[in-house]
Order: structure tokens, then C-alpha cells, then sequence
């Protein structure tokens, strides 16, 4: 087959897909009477290029892919190639099922996109290698991402993590050096401009900026607060200091003029060194029950004091000539809404509604009941559990800022480790996307880990599409996804992924509820009763797949060798759970060290799926296990 390809060479993004476009439909096989095809891509600049638009047309030989912007032709090309069969199951080049017979007239489409929702994007969590980071950069457009989220000034402390191994004894690498992580960095940047991504950077860490550290993550000071910047710290308890060491943390005086203006200049500093950023996240600290209690500051409300400190953003970037857009979070104290202070440039902020201590046991409602937030005691303050609640938090915002908002979320952040099956949380993020238009939010971010295929990414992939068009069917979804990932045999490792989840808890592994939980208990032993029932079972599965041959059996290997691993460390996961929650700390501490051993010795074998370092932290921190470890 000749296939001809007409594009701007020198616009990347488009010379990207269209090498994608070529490499992939060169992995297909056709019949011999498929002699030639003609492929244009192009931008149409007719087209509002601040929207992604995108058609597709044919006419045998010819195929037209014209979109508003560069990004809308790579995303049209995938959209195209997802029509024709592939399934772009998970990240990295072995993640793609491909199609194992199609008629040649099936390559002619003709179809039209228009953008359902602005936002639609991940954000970098948990610990990564490079390639854990540019693979994931990669997989985003495949399944309608268009945007990635760099966190912090740089991400080091997503690098640091994985490189030095924290959590995983049993790996002696030496850590690389300061120069590395810089090329780390760029690789990063330069993966998301080639696919023209939005990119989101930034976040916490303009505090620790404004008090002399840098903004690399999480990460203790190697010195005190200096003397002359002790003044610009939050007064917490009567004393000005760094918050349990971590500048990321430390809520700034935002009542002091000074303070406002180094956070500024930090901001200012950091989009002038990144020009390349869409949208700078502007955010306070990361630590709940730390503003500022000073005389001053006292007078006015959190949220007051930071969409006055925006304002002043705004003027100083306007004074440079910047137009990039800022993102405003709420979040912990910043949940409540301001009494009396408005943005005076409504058009330069997205709102980005942030509910982190919600249940994910259901999705949101559609009609969410709204209820009045308690009172807001300084430095007192509960976060709400009750996804209402949260959402009443949002509703007070939207009566002060109608402008272009998204939610930011964590499903798999953490609440999918307690999901072992990951079917649950996939129902429960598919709801939420669904009542996206209902809460007047345009969009949706994940704050997540990337290494999240532990059993398989099955969330990942429902998130995308469904972003990407929210009539998509769940049921739909489910059986192409699992049917590519696990061949003829899929029902079972269906069966088996559904039973899993009925049986787990996203609340319980994730810290909320007593721990001691007789009703917890009871469900964990019948998982248990399950897992040790079907064991052989999969791993005979296991062994069959193993054994076979065709276009998509290496994949379909992979995928099966996951799931057979993945029952082999539920057992005494379920183990150390059950035994938590019905108080016998003895035997759930026993079960506990079976478990590390299984994930930390089979990391190396499956490190791309599972984030050994923050399943350990979730459950030490979280699930209550850190008291017998």
C-alpha cells in the first residue's frame, strides 16, 4: 500500500502526526486492492483556533484531517485511528492494540469534533523515572487529553522520589546529579510542546520562593528561615517559622505589603524564565490550619487577602506586556468564598475547584444538595467529606466568578489503591465527568499518580474519552477496552476485576471511617475467600496467554502477567487490611511485611504499573498501617 502524506513540515505538532499517522497505518493489513491513499493535514485559519475543532473527510483515494489548531490535527488523527480499531490500552509503544483485520473501506471516515470541554488534563504526582514521564506525555493525546501539569517551578521532587528510591530499600542505584534533573526538566517541556499540549505549571511553592527557597516540591529546608524574611512568614501560634520545616507549606503574612510583593516577583520571575506556559497555577501553601493570625491579618478572611494578592498579580503581569492565563485554587481554607474582595480582570483567571477530602464512593449528583459551609473558624477548620457539602463550596464561588473554570480531582491520586479492582473508581470518575455541565465546570484535571496501572489503566482511558465526549457509554468503553487488553479470555479477568472492587474500599484504604470497622472486616475476609479462590484459576489464564501467538499477543502477555501478579499481592494486602480494621494489629502487621516484600522485590519487573513508593505511603499514612511499621 503507497500512502501519501501532505502537511506543513515545519509546523512540529503536525509533522508529529502526521509520522504517527504513517507509522501507525503501516502496522495494519489490508487487502492487496488497496493500492494507494492520500492523506492532508492541515489548520483551517478560518477556524476559532482558541477551541479545538477538528473534521475529517473522504473521498477515495483522499483523506482531508482539518482542525483549528496543530494540536486538533494530532488529536484528529488519533480520533481517526481509534474509528479504525487501535486501542491505545496504556502508555509506552507496547500499550497499543493494534486492529487484525479491517476492510479497506473502513479507512475512508467522515466525522466532525467540537471541544465538549476546555480542560482536560493530568498533573504529575507520585515518583517517576523520565521515561515513566514522557511515555505518559505521550499516551495523553491518544485518548483526547490536551493538556499536562508540570507541578512546581520544576518537578524534581517527582523524579527525586523514583531516582532515590524512597520507600524501596532493595534498590542501591546512585542517585544522578543536579544536572540530570535539569535535563529531565526540559525533556519534559519539549514532550509537550512537540504535541502542542497546553501546559500547566506551577502550583505551591510561590511561598517558598517568597521566602528564599526554591520550588522543587515537598522537600524540608536545609536552613532555617532567615532573619530578614521571618517577618513575611504566617504568625501560627505565635511564632513565625517554617510549617514542620517545608517551605511549600508556609503560608506567607498576607497582610504585609512586603510579603505581597516578593510573591509577586516570584511569579513574575518564574513566567518570564518559562514563556512557554498556557496556564501558571498560582496557588498558597499546601498545609490546612496555617494562615496567618497576626492583628492584621485577622481582619480579613483567607480568601479576601488572596483574590487581593491576584489582583496585584495581575496588575504586575499586565505591566510586562504577559497575557498568560492564571489559575486560582480553591482549596482548604480557600474553599470558602471571599466576602468582599472580586477579581478586577475576570478574563486573565480560570477557577479551579479542588474538593481533595471528598468521598469517592459515589460520583457527583446532579442536583447536589447545597447546604450553608460551617463557619470558618481561623485555623480550626474540618474539610468536608460529604461531596454536597464540597459542592457548596463551589456554589458560593461561582455567585463571585462566572468566568472558565475545571475541577481538579483525585481519583487516582490515592482513593485507588483502596479500589483493587479499579472498576469502582472507573464508575465513579465516569459519573463525575458526566455532571461536569450540571456544576458549570468546564473541564476536569487529575492529580494523580502516572504509574497507575495496577491492575490495568482502565480509569485512565475512561477519564480521556469520556472528556473527550460525554455521551461515550461506560458499558461501551468497558467492553473494547478489555477486550483488546486481555483477548478471548477478558470475561474472566472481568469477572474477577469486578468482583474485587464490590469487595474493597476507596474510604476505608484512604483513612476515612474508624479503623476499626467489624463491618470492613467482614467484606475484606470474603474478598479474601475470593482472591484465594481464584488464583489458580487466573494463573492458569495466565500460563494460556502466555503460550500465544498473533498480532496483539505480546500486549495481551503483558497485561495477563499484571493481573497474575496482581491477585499474588491482593492476598496479603487483603490480609493486613482485614486484620487492621478487626483490631488484631499483630497479624496485620505480619501481613503488612508480606506485602512490602511483594511489591518492593517485584519492583524492577513491574515498575511501569505500580508506584511502589506511594502505595506504601498511602497506606502507612492513611490506612493506619505507619503505627506497626
Amino acid at each position: 500500500m503507497n500512502i501519501l502524506l501532505y502537511y506543513d513540515h515545519e509546523n512540529q505538532t503536525i509533522a508529529y502526526a502526521a509520522q504517527e499517522l504513517l507509522e501507525h497505518l503501516e502496522l495494519l493489513s489490508l487487502p492487496a486492492t488497496t493500492a494507494s491513499l492520500s492523506y492532508t493535514l492541515s489548520v483551517d485559519p478560518g477556524m476559532d483556533d482558541s477551541m479545538e475543532h477538528y473534521h475529517i473527510r473522504s473521498s477515495k483515494p483522499d483523506i482531508t484531517i482539518t482542525a483549528s489548531n496543530a494540536r486538533g490535527v494530532l488529536l484528529a488523527v488519533y480520533a481517526y485511528l481509534r474509528r479504525l480499531g487501535f486501542r491505545f490500552l496504556m502508555p509506552g509503544k507496547d500499550g497499543t492494540y493494534v486492529p487484525e483485520a479491517m476492510d479497506s473501506d473502513t479507512l475512508y471516515q467522515n466525522f466532525e469534533y467540537q471541544e465538549e470541554f476546555r480542560h482536560r488534563g493530568v498533573c504529575i504526582e507520585g515518583a517517576n523515572s523520565l521515561e515513566n514521564i514522557l511515555e505518559f506525555i505521550e499516551w495523553l493525546p491518544k485518548l483526547g487529553y490536551n493538556a499536562f501539569f508540570i507541578q512546581f517551578a520544576e518537578p524534581y521532587v517527582f523524579l527525586q522520589r523514583w531516582y532515590s528510591h524512597v520507600n524501596n530499600p532493595e534498590y542501591h542505584e546512585a542517585e544522578p546529579d543536579d544536572s540530570f534533573y535539569a535535563s529531565c526538566y526540559t525533556a519534559i517541556r519539549e514532550a509537550i510542546s512537540l504535541r502542542g499540549l497546553n501546559c500547566h505549571a506551577a502550583g505551591h511553592g510561590f511561598t517558598a520562593q517568597a521566602l528564599g527557597y526554591p520550588s522543587i516540591g515537598w522537600v524540608t529546608a536545609a536552613k532555617p528561615l532567615a532573619d530578614d524574611k521571618s517577618e513575611l512568614a504566617a504568625m501560627v501560634n505565635g511564632k513565625r517559622e517554617l510549617s514542620r520545616g517545608i517551605p511549600s507549606n508556609t503560608n506567607l503574612c498576607y497582610s504585609n505589603p512586603q510579603a505581597l510583593d516578593c510573591f509577586c516577583d516570584a511569579v513574575l520571575k518564574y513566567i518570564q524564565e518559562h514563556p512557554d506556559t498556557d496556564y501558571l497555577h498560582v496557588w498558597l501553601a499546601d498545609e490546612l490550619n496555617r494562615i496567618c493570625e497576626c492583628e492584621d491579618c485577622v481582619k480579613s478572611t483567607p480568601s479576601d487577602q488572596y483574590i487581593h494578592l491576584m489582583n496585584l498579580l495581575d496588575e504586575r503581569l499586565s505591566e510586562h506586556n504577559i497575557d498568560c492565563k492564571i489559575v486560582f485554587l480553591l482549596y482548604l481554607e480557600l474553599l470558602y468564598p471571599p466576602k468582599t474582595e472580586r477579581l478586577k480582570n475576570p478574563d486573565r483567571f480560570v477557577m479551579m475547584f479542588a474538593p481533595i477530602s471528598r468521598t469517592f464512593q459515589e460520583s457527583y449528583p446532579t442536583h447536589p444538595k447545597i447546604m450553608p459551609p460551617k463557619p470558618c473558624v481561623r485555623n480550626r477548620m474540618t474539610l468536608p467529606v460529604d461531596i454536597n457539602e464540597n459542592l457548596s463550596f463551589l456554589e458560593g464561588w461561582q455567585q463571585c466568578f462566572d468566568g472558565d473554570s475545571f475541577v481538579y480531582d483525585y481519583p487516582l491520586g490515592k482513593a485507588h489503591y483502596g479500589d483493587f479492582g479499579y472498576m469502582s473508581i472507573s464508575r465513579v470518575l465516569y459519573g463525575d465527568i458526566q455532571r461536569l455541565h450540571d456544576l458549570n465546570l468546564n473541564g476536569y484535571m487529575s492529580c494523580q499518580e502516572l504509574r497507575a496501572a495496577f491492575p490495568n489503566t482502565f480509569p485512565n482511558y475512561v477519564m480521556g474519552l469520556t472528556l473527550e465526549d460525554s455521551s461515550r457509554s461506560l458499558s461501551q468503553m468497558t467492553e473494547e477496552y478489555y477486550s483488546a487488553a486481555y483477548g478471548e479470555q477478558y470475561r474472566t479477568a472481568l469477572y474477577y476485576l469486578e468482583t474485587v472492587s464490590s469487595l474493597s474500599s476507596t474510604d476505608y484504604f484512604i483513612g476515612k471511617g474508624p479503623r476499626i470497622s467489624p463491618e470492613a472486616s467482614a467484606s475484606y475476609q470474603e474478598l479474601l475467600d475470593f482472591l484465594i479462590k481464584e488464583q489458580p484459576l487466573l494463573h492458569r489464564t495466565y500460563e494460556e496467554a502466555q503460550k500465544a501467538t498473533g498480532l496483539n499477543a505480546g500486549l495481551q502477555k503483558q497485561f495477563w502477567a499484571i493481573l497474575d501478579y496482581h491477585v499474588n499481592c491482593c492476598i496479603p494486602l487483603t490480609k493486613a487490611v482485614m486484620y487492621l480494621s478487626a483490631n488484631d494489629n499483630e497479624n496485620a502487621a505480619k501481613y503488612d511485611r508480606e506485602f512490602l516484600q511483594c511489591i518492593r522485590s517485584h519492583e524492577p519487573e513491574f515498575q511501569p504499573y505500580l508506584d511502589v513508593y506511594r502505595l506504601i505511603e498511602v497506606s502507612a499514612n492513611y490506612t493506619g498501617f505507619k503505627k506497626l511499621r
